[in-house]
């Protein structure tokens, strides 16, 4: 969650750099769900942050179709 609310942050212009929260999280026998929205023309970064993070941590990741 700290690492997808770092990547998506969002620039304020008040504030600055704003965290992005996760929409929704819960545990779950096989380990943690979490909801995410991020923007249609987001979704290529997303895919891109998902798959380094799944690397780096040596989880599995199914490429969107």
């Amino acid at each position: 969650m700290e690492a997808f609310g770092t990547e998506f942050a969002v620039n304020d212009t008040h504030q600055g750099k704003v965290f992005q929260a996760v929409d929704h999280y819960f545990e779950h026998p096989n380990g943690w769900h979490i909801t995410v929205t991020v923007c249609e023309n987001d979704e290529p970064r997303f895919h891109h942050f998902l798959r380094s993070f799944c690397e780096t941590r040596e989880l599995g990741f199914k490429e969107p179709d």
